[in-house]
């Protein structure tokens, strides 16, 4: 039994090996899946060593071999009673095997204080040495995390027990050491004692290293070094002597992972300026695009993509530098972002239009009032003082600046498609009088998803104003766009341009090896002689990129292997062979800031904690606070001068703090590089001067840098400052429409505040917060979840009120995805909620959703009277807005019942209500939502002329309240009138009107609803394919399980793609669809959807061949008179009398009419065609 569980545990670790080193052919996703079983099978057969006696044969083969030693772990154990010492051993080496075991090695032997590992047994793979060194750092970590979890257990028992205080102190004095060395060894068995080991020379050098490493320090071999120096970032130690090796052998020091990312370029080697290379057909490319736009007066689109280095920048410098030698006055606008500011909404935008305006970013409110007007008069002399003030008002608002405080951005509510006219407008005025203008966006990869929206409407500009605008961006944007990478010389994407506007990609590729040479002669053009090694080298290594290219000159220029002494350079040959060159472009940046002062290092990595723009003030004060010996002001400046002189940043021509120098990154990646080499300890105390700077700085203005400061308090471990600041951004991207900003920032806030309980309350707030923007998202099984997260810690918390709050929004929840018993179950249990603690307001609300899930239930009853009992609560409440919610539950029962009556009654005493609020604005509300109501309900009831004034009326109210999304409701009624009524040419505009609030308010949820309509009359007016875009779009959407459940809309939007494939004769889909629309109808239980289905089945059957007929739904024959009869049969009993079922009944009749004239059934026919006339005459209803 046993050596079948030695011999499965050894086909589990050879499995798992084999896995492991095959990621590259079977892909990350299938492996760490994979891996992640087996490891778990793994844990549960035990620890019983993998090798088996006959499979112990002596070999030779190449492991890396890690020792690792904790110093002072044995001073610090005879510090605490024999009975916890024990514990304390077991705990840390569970710990430091798992390092190494985690990354596939082998735990050889413990040694006292110290552990052996092999990385290569059983099963050698070809990435061991990244391994082994993988855990080293990860031995260091765990150690790290050792020490401060025991010093956690034992800081309350210092007074208590007097000798912890000596072992906190020996805990703080352990650290670790590992050597790690890679070559041949002998595996197999040694002496008689059956122990399976290795020896060799290699063994040897490893264990000497971990004795000679410093105090946390990880040495590695130069064996070692060849195959991980790409992966790791090192210090070259240079040679050093171990003993029994009778040569100094050359030995690293590992600081930590490299991160795989690029760089931007470079184009000056020792003030020799390059020339462009390998980029002529590009750059005629923009040459002739602006010359074409200045000669026909329209304008282009040009993205220029490529890898970080390729030449993007120095493409756009060579044209700019052109323009300048042109007889033309063209206007040039430039904007860029960095990753940072991907929390600051519109943040690419509103860098373009800050620089044209010179407002600078720590302006007072009204200085940057001042300067947006003055240009907003500029621009517009002759409009009215109102006009361009709303004019001004609207571009802060897309801006994200506060004019003042306290006062409202808008006057008027206004759609994004109404701002960004005003934007292009202000563009259009901008550009007047010049011959041309150009706009350059630059690392457009970085930006903001509302950017990238507003860089699609720029493209109006294009269709008669001569203007370029030119896109620089990295490859990821087209994964994030990808209609962009569809564009030609000629549009083809509605989604990204207006018809006749040309947009091209022109993508940059790595030079070849002809222009990697000229560039290298270029750079090298001081050498009388370029030795070829040299050049080969240089090129060998680059792999193209020009960026790199350059950045390798520049190391063998400090590494002193070009001498770059007088006019003439040279180059010492002999020390050729023995430069250590990066084999990638973060060991080419890296080496470049090891050779840096003291002092000019540790200046450029702490304005790498701030980011790629930053400022000298904070970089002084984090001097100047970090150094034990004070370092002053002009020595700061002095280093900044320093490195702006090495290349390596640039001091920008203004600061957008008045006092402060602003200074950039010549490439993020050099920033990158830089910050990843400061200490981590020392990075939280630097975030934190950064964000307190920041907060001072930005003043009154402190809103619009709160995503930025919250990231940089999050990384100073400041939790509750970073939530604040997070919270504050959530809610200001809310203000800005931006409500998937808003999400990840309170999600933040979320996860800062998890492990504090006496911030439940905050918490709770936040959730529901949460919560209504994942609806909003169409994300409606994730907001279930979130309102059930924040029932469920309201339970824990004794939160009463906020259980029932969230128990009644999690019931609503359930009822858009059809989950009436579920949403009858949460909408009871807040009702009882609700009454133990005495909350008449919460009770209606819960009571509302009891009713009309006992509605769709089919228990009427009880709806009407859970409905009434609402009714009567909110009268008893005074709350007039609740009686309207309540009226209009009762009269929706009332019109599903067929109960004419009911309805009358229940309509007039809606109507009375609104007729006697007060028109002030504090009843306004609940009249616009009364309005709605009745545009709502006229709708139902086939009362179509009755839907326009209370809608026009609403707009109106709505507009006055700045309520845009309720504006959108009462314009959907006024298309849905439009539409039942066959007037599909009016319905549109109102469509497009409500959907384009939608859109600018992030609100997807309402989104869906109206795109979906707009389909249907798209359908009316038989433009079927238009139909068939908008439609899909809404069902891909509703059909993704990841966002609902079952959404309620499904099976009228299925009903629609059923009329706009038939219309376009795909009978077969459109058949599939009319399926869906059923199996969705039964799934909703509602009975005029189901006869909405059964018309759709007559439809799309009456269209088919006899040979396809009948059709078979849920095991029935059906002929078309059959779908008909059901259609006509369903729609009279869900409305009864009511007129609310007319149009739908007089539509399938119509079309039964015709198909059994097609019958040659004329006496049936024509009865039909009469009864489908009558009905729609009623009605209204041109057929």
């Amino acid at each position: 039994m046993e050596g079948t569980r030695v011999n499965a545990r050894l086909k589990l670790e050879r499995a798992i090996a084999v896995i492991d080193s095959q990621r590259t052919l079977l892909g990350d996703s299938v492996a760490d899946v994979t891996l992640t079983a087996l490891r778990a099978k793994r844990e549960l057969m035990g620890e019983e060593t993998a090798v088996l006696p006959e499979d112990r044969v002596t070999q030779r083969k190449q492991l890396t071999i890690l020792f690792a030693k904790v110093d002072g772990f044995t001073e610090a154990t005879q510090t605490l009673p024999n009975t916890r010492m024990l514990n304390i051993i077991n705990l840390l080496w569970q710990r430091l095997d798992r390092a190494i075991t985690d990354q596939g090695g082998m735990v050889d032997k413990h040694m006292g204080d110290g552990v052996m590992g092999l990385f290569g047994v059983p099963v050698a793979g070809e990435d061991d040495p990244q391994r082994a060194v993988r855990a080293a750092l990860n031995l260091r970590t765990a150690l790290a995390d050792f020490i401060a979890e025991i010093h956690m257990d034992l800081e309350d028992e210092v007074a208590n027990m007097p000798e912890a205080t000596a072992v906190l102190a020996a805990l703080d004095a352990l650290s670790l050491r590992v050597g790690i060395n890679t070559g041949p060894v002998l595996l197999g068995e040694i002496g008689t004692g059956d122990e399976y080991t290795v020896i060799g020379d290699p063994v040897n050098v490893a264990s000497r290293l971990e004795n000679r490493a410093p105090k946390g320090g990880i040495l590695i071999s130069h064996e070692s070094y060849q195959l991980v120096h790409d992966t790791f970032e090192m210090d070259s130690l240079g040679l050093m002597q171990i003993r029994g090796k009778p040569d100094p052998i050359q030995v690293y020091l590992v600081q930590n992972e490299r991160s795989c990312v690029f760089s931007d370029q470079s184009w000056g080697v020792e003030g020799v300026e390059t020339s462009m290379v390998g980029r002529d057909k590009e750059l005629l490319v923009l040459q002739n695009s602006l010359q074409n736009i200045v000669r026909q007066g329209k304008g282009e689109v040009i993205t220029i993509v490529g890898e970080a280095g390729i030449g993007k920048s120095r493409l756009k410098y060579e044209f700019e530098k052109w323009m300048d030698t042109l007889d033309l006055d063209v206007l040039v606008l430039k904007g860029r972002t960095e990753p940072s500011m991907r929390q600051v909404p519109y943040s690419l935008i509103r860098n373009l239009f800050m620089t044209y305006f010179a407002i600078q970013d720590n302006d007072p409110a009204p200085v940057v009032k001042e300067k947006l007007f003055q240009q907003m008069w500029r621009h517009f002399p002759d409009d009215a003082p109102e006009r361009v003030s709303c004019r001004g008002r609207s571009l802060a608002q897309l801006l994200g600046l506060d004019l003042e405080e306290g006062f409202s951005l808008w006057e008027q509510p206004k759609t994004r498609e109404a701002t960004l006219g005003d934007i292009i407008l202000l563009l259009r005025k901008a550009l007047a009088g010049n011959q041309a203008g150009v706009v350059i966006l630059e690392d457009v990869h970085w930006a903001d998803e509302g950017s990238l929206d507003l860089i699609e409407n720029f493209v109006e500009l294009c269709r008669d104003v001569p203007l370029l605008i030119l896109c620089i961006s990295r490859p990821e944007l087209l994964e994030r766009r990808a209609h962009w990478a569809r564009a030609t010389a000629v549009n083809s994407d509605p989604r990204l341009l207006k018809e006749g506007v040309p947009q091209r990609v022109v993508h940059l590729e790595m030079l070849t090896v002809e222009e990697s040479s000229q560039l290298v002669e270029n750079i090298l053009r001081k050498l009388p002689d370029i030795p070829p090694a040299l050049s080969d080298l240089i090129i060998h290594r680059s792999a193209g990129n020009p960026f790199y290219v350059e950045e390798l000159v520049k190391v063998l220029i400090e590494d002193g292997v070009i001498v770059t002494e007088g006019d003439a350079w040279r180059v010492l040959k002999k020390q050729l062979t023995d430069v250590r060159i990066p084999a990638t472009l973060t060991g080419v940046l890296q080496s470049r800031l090891d050779r840096l002062s003291s002092l000019e290092r540790v200046t450029l990595q702490r304005s790498a904690v701030i980011g790629r723009v930053f400022w000298d003030t904070p970089v002084i004060l984090m001097n100047h606070a970090a150094s034990q010996t004070a370092v002053h002001a002009p020595e700061t400046v002095t280093a900044l001068k320093a490195l702006e002189k090495r290349d390596l940043i640039f001091q920008r021509s203004a600061s957008v703090f008045a006092g402060s120098n602003a200074f950039l990154f010549k490439h993020e990646m050099l920033r990158e590089v830089a910050y990843d080499s400061v200490l981590l300890r020392m990075r939280p105390a630097y975030h934190k001067q950064v964000a307190d700077w920041l907060v001072q700085e930005s003043g009154e203005r402190v809103a619009e840098y709160s995503g930025l400061i919250a990231e940089h308090y999050e990384k100073a471990h400041q939790k509750i400052p970073a939530a604040q600041m997070y919270e504050m951004a959530g809610n200001r991207a809310i203000e800005f429409s931006n409500p998937e900003l808003s999400l990840s920032h309170f999600q933040k806030v979320l996860e800062l505040i998890a492990d504090e309980p006496h911030q439940n309350g905050w918490r709770i707030t936040i959730m529901q917060q949460v919560a209504a923007l994942l609806r909003m998202q169409a994300r409606l099984v994730e907001t279930a979840v979130a309102y059930d997260n924040m029932r469920q810690l309201a339970e824990a918390d004794g939160e009463l009120s906020a259980q029932a709050i969230a128990l009644t929004s999690l019931s609503g929840v359930l009822l858009d995805q059809m989950q009436y018993e579920q949403a009858l179950a949460a909408a009871d249990k807040a009702e009882k909620i609700a009454w133990l603690v005495g909350d008449d307001l919460l009770l209606a609300n819960a009571l509302l959703n009891k009713s009309w899930a006992n509605h769709r239930l089919g228990h009427p009853r009880r709806a009407q009277q859970q409905a009434q009992q609402a009714l009567t609560l909110s009268e008893q409440l005074k709350d007039n807005t609740l009686q309207v919610n309540s009226l209009r539950n009762l009269i929706m029962l009332a019109i599903d019942l067929g109960k004419q009556a009911h309805v009358a009654f229940y309509l007039n005493r809606l109507q009375d209500l609104i007729n006697h609020l007060d028109q002030e604005k504090v009843e306004l509300m609940t009249i616009g939502l009364g309005f709605i109501t009745l545009g709502e309900i006229n709708n139902r009831l086939g009362r179509y002329g009755k839907v326009a004034r209370p809608s026009f009326l609403a707009i109106r109210i709505f507009k006055k309240l700045d309520r845009q999304e309720l504006a959108a409701q009462a314009l959907f009624n006024l298309g849905r009138s439009g539409c039942l009524r066959g007037d599909y040419e009016q319905a549109i505009p109102f469509y497009r009107e409500a959907m384009a609030i939608a859109i600018t308010l992030g609100d997807r949820f309402q989104e869906m609803f109206y795109r979906m309509e707009l389909g249907a009359a798209f359908v009316g007016l038989k433009q079927y394919e238009q139909a068939e875009i908008e439609i899909v779009q809404v069902i891909r959407l509703a059909d993704n399980n990841s966002r609902f459940v079952q959404w309620r809309g499904i099976a009228q939007a299925f009903h629609y793609a059923t009329l706009a494939l038939l219309g376009q004769g795909r009978l077969i889909e459109a058949l599939a669809a009319a399926k869906r629309t059923y199996s969705k109808a039964i799934l909703l239980r509602d009975e005029r959807m189901l006869g909405v289905a059964w018309y759709g089945l007559g439809l799309v059957s009456a269209q088919l061949a006899p040979k396809n007929l009948p059709i078979i739904i849920r095991d029935k024959s059906c002929m078309p008179g059959d779908c008909f009869a059901e259609s006509i049969r369903y729609l009279r009993r869900a409305n009864g009398d009511s007129t609310g079922a007319f149009r739908e009944q007089a539509l399938t009749m119509a079309a039964w009419a015709a198909y059994e004239m097609k019958q040659q059934k004329s006496r049936r026919s024509q009865i039909l065609a009469s009864e489908a006339k009558a009905l729609a005459e009623e009605i209204g209803l041109t057929l």
